[in-house]
């Protein structure tokens, strides 16, 4: 729905649209990846260490992706490199019209509005994370605040890595096994993680509507 959006409002050819929502998906996991670490960096002993190395190697990827799309000439030396196989070959000539576009809109991005993007994504994240704490303390469970907000940051980092829509489902899953590690019944679990994702689902559909409205009598 962004990219219709962006296209319907801008006017400009997607790829060169894309880089707005790529860095943006790419801001939220650089918050969450650092909410994580800073979490094992006291609460390790909550989380299996497969889960540990997944986030390790997940940050490394992030951050190399990030160097080289920030980088002209590294981003056109990476699409060469990909576009030298053989069956590649023959689409090279149209992707390059689609890299110009991408590489055009990194110029029209202005990173200092990415103090602000940061902060507004810790703001929400950290929102996210009282809404577990308050629906498991309605639930008669008194859950650390800062456990929340790592229990949170990890299953929204992995539910993302999924590659499912809104990390649906998987962000549940991994919630709930957090969850069960520090000793929560399954039924007491299930309910917490039903009850936090619901509220915060309508909280992002009742903002987000907000604007779809204006956008739409624009």
């Amino acid at each position: 729905s962004r990219p219709y959006f962006f296209k319907r409002r801008y006017k400009k050819p997607f790829f060169r649209l894309l880089p707005i929502i790529i860095v943006e998906r790419f801001l939220d996991m650089l918050i969450l990846l650092l909410f994580s670490l800073i979490f094992f960096l006291f609460f390790s002993f909550y989380v299996p260490t497969y889960m540990q190395a997944l986030l390790l190697i997940t940050s490394i990827i992030l951050i190399a992706f990030l160097v080289i799309i920030f980088n002209k000439t590294l981003l056109q030396k990476t699409f060469n490199f990909f576009f030298s196989f053989g069956p590649l070959r023959k689409f090279r000539t149209q992707s390059k019209k689609m890299l110009d576009n991408f590489i055009s809109g990194m110029s029209d991005l202005k990173y200092s509005n990415f103090t602000s993007v940061l902060l507004l994504t810790a703001i929400s994240m950290l929102s996210e994370a009282m809404i577990l704490f308050f629906s498991a303390l309605s639930l008669g469970y008194w859950i650390n605040p800062f456990v929340a907000i790592g229990f949170l940051s990890i299953s929204l980092a992995l539910g993302t890595i999924s590659t499912l829509p809104g990390g649906l489902g998987s962000t549940e899953a991994i919630l709930f096994a957090l969850l069960l590690l520090i000793g929560l019944s399954a039924p007491l679990s299930l309910s917490i993680t039903l009850l936090s994702r619901f509220l915060s689902y309508w909280v992002a559909v009742i903002v987000s509507s907000m604007f779809f409205v204006k956008e739409i009598r624009s």
